[in-house]
């Protein structure tokens, strides 16, 4: 096998993108399984090459990164002169060629991935997971996409692809979180959109994220059973319930994994909101941070709480603050930030 080592669950979207862009690279790689349920990205060993603790990890050599879209770039400059040599742009393209990959790579982190995001965890990993999905945060979502995919539209009239007429990272970023999308039962998101459905049936259909899909087509949920991803649909009710007791099965055998949440309640220390809140939790989850937000009600001010601490209590993040924030270019900034806006 080669020297390239891919950490994390397949069925993870952003370990499956950077296992997409080896695939496209003709990168021989090796993938190691990451068990989340037991915890394992967080512990100390894989701490040491992911340090937030998420997957996926990566490492070529004596070289490690994380952070998918990170690890792609990375993988399309190393071995540019494997697979797909065009995935950042033509080699006659110049720097134009690469920008314009650049800017809708750029613009899927921003604009396509949040929404979509979300959308993945209410449509297909809340109820593997025992639970219950939010119909207003689905909603919610799912109108912010449409309005992603109304810019996508009116620029895949224009061109084949997103960046142009060849297929580049960027289109290929797309692919995991449109993928669970569409199989949690929104597709009519792409299929009502005429050039966005084209553009997805050909990127979707490319050797690459097919053989991507045999890594995790069929493989293992947070929980341990098996899942066929490409069959996820809404649970019925009784479906429904038997994930809800395996959730808190899971949640006795593993009482951490209620560590994971933080709760913001907004209101004054007197609110009974914050009690509501608590109420609405499982007993044993007294371990999930309640965050609160002072609002002083008179006259409707928020007074939020001082920011400073955060990074005065860490020496070395003090000292990497105070080195950033003391260069003459912010300060020039800021200065242009206080002046008044001039008409041009």
């Amino acid at each position: 096998m080669g020297s390239v080592t891919v950490y994390g669950p397949p069925i993870s979207p952003a370990v499956s993108r950077v296992l997409a862009c080896l695939l496209e690279k003709d990168v021989v790689f090796n993938l190691v399984n990451i068990d989340m349920s037991k915890a394992q990205h967080k512990s100390p060993d894989f701490l040491k090459i992911q340090p937030f603790g998420q997957v996926p990890a990566f490492q070529d050599e004596h070289t490690t990164l994380f952070e998918s879209r990170a690890i792609c770039r990375y993988i399309c400059d190393k071995y540019a002169d494997r697979g797909n040599r065009s995935l950042l742009g033509r080699r006659g393209g110049g720097l134009v060629e690469r920008a314009h990959v650049e800017q809708w790579l750029e613009a899927e982190g921003q604009s396509f991935n949040p929404p979509s995001s979300t959308l993945v965890f209410q449509l297909a990993f809340a109820p593997q997971m025992g639970l219950p999905q939010d119909p207003a945060a689905i909603v919610l979502n799912e109108g912010k996409l449409a309005k992603v995919l109304d810019v996508y539209e009116r620029q895949l009239q224009e061109s084949r692809f997103l960046a142009g007429d060849e297929f580049s990272l960027a289109d290929l970023s797309h692919l995991p979180n449109s993928h669970y999308i569409r199989a949690g039962g929104k597709e009519e998101l792409f299929t009502s959109r005429k050039h966005v459905a084209r553009w997805w049936e050909e990127i979707s259909m490319r050797p690459s994220w097919q053989k991507c899909q045999e890594y995790s087509d069929e493989t293992r949920t947070l929980d341990g059973s098996t899942l066929c991803i490409s069959s996820w649909r809404k649970l019925k009710p009784e479906q429904e319930k038997h994930a809800s007791n395996r959730h808190h099965q899971r949640v006795q055998e593993n009482p951490n994994l209620l560590n994971m949440a933080t709760v913001k309640v907004f209101g004054s220390p007197t609110t009974a909101e914050l009690q509501r809140r608590r109420d609405r939790c499982p007993a044993s989850s007294q371990e999930i941070e309640f965050q609160l937000t002072r609002v002083d009600n008179h006259r409707g001010q928020r007074r939020l709480p001082e920011r400073r601490p955060l990074f005065t209590w860490k020496q070395k993040v003090y000292r990497w603050w105070e080195a950033i924030s003391s260069r003459p270019l912010r300060k020039r900034v800021v200065q242009m930030q206080q002046e008044p806006p001039r008409i041009i």
